[in-house]
């Protein structure tokens, strides 16, 4: 019998912000409710669904670590669930930086604040992120907010699931080791790390050159130290 290759899921085209972009993303929301769920999704390369997933309770505040354990999912005749991670490299720990703790941390009130207006229409998940009457997020609605923010804003169109990439891309340029970038993101290989983020490995390359140049062979156009048999 022939045997029959399934045709891969069409992978979405990546597109990634830069570091000065961001900045200017972050800027631009401050006073926006949409504000810390940016800074955390960029900062840490977490997918959306378990950004939107996380509960008070997963966040250490004193060591600034989350706990990712569940996503949320659309399924189909559902909607909204909260799903297991898919592999067991998903499920991990991950550093929020000190200044995004601050963020969730005064994000806390606002989300009290949320709850009272609801009143009886509260839906008690603990969410970090919650819709208005208190369930999970819907991906659409995120990326609309996204999309509106970055209009205003003057940058380029990008999804949520973009800033993850964003992290990544920015993590790996600065030289971050891909394995720590592995481990972040929640990926179940190395190689899957560097298979995505293969327009990065060109730079990393470049930047490993010149360290080995300078290492080696010292700065360009530094004078050089006289050698013993030079001098004789």
């Amino acid at each position: 019998m022939e045997e029959v290759t399934a045709p891969r899921a069409p992978r979405h085209e990546m597109h990634t912000l830069t570091r000065s972009q961001v900045q200017v993303l972050l800027h631009y929301t401050e006073d926006s409710r949409w504000h810390p769920l940016w800074a955390l999704l960029v900062s840490t390369g977490l997918r959306l669904g378990e950004a939107t997933a996380l509960r008070w309770g997963d966040l250490d505040f004193v060591k600034g670590s989350a706990v990712i354990q569940r996503s949320v999912q659309r399924q189909p005749h559902m909607g909204l669930v909260f799903v297991e991670p898919k592999t067991r490299s998903s499920r991990r720990s991950v550093q929020v930086p000190p200044k995004v703790v601050q963020m969730l941390k005064d994000h806390r009130a606002l989300v009290a604040k949320l709850c009272t207006a609801a009143g009886a229409q509260w839906r008690d998940e603990g969410l970090m992120f919650p819709s208005l009457s208190g369930g999970p997020l819907d991906p659409a609605r995120v990326n609309q907010a996204l999309h509106m923010a970055l209009h205003k804003a003057g940058l380029p169109p990008v999804r949520a699931h973009d800033l993850r990439h964003t992290a990544a891309t920015l993590l790996l340029e600065t030289g971050t080791h891909p394995k720590v970038v592995q481990d972040l993101l929640g990926h179940s290989t190395i190689a899957m790390t560097l298979d995505l983020y293969s327009h990065v490995t060109p730079r990393i390359q470049q930047e490993a050159t010149t360290r080995m140049q300078e290492l080696l062979f010292g700065i360009e156009n530094e004078p050089r130290t006289a050698r013993k048999h030079d001098r004789a």
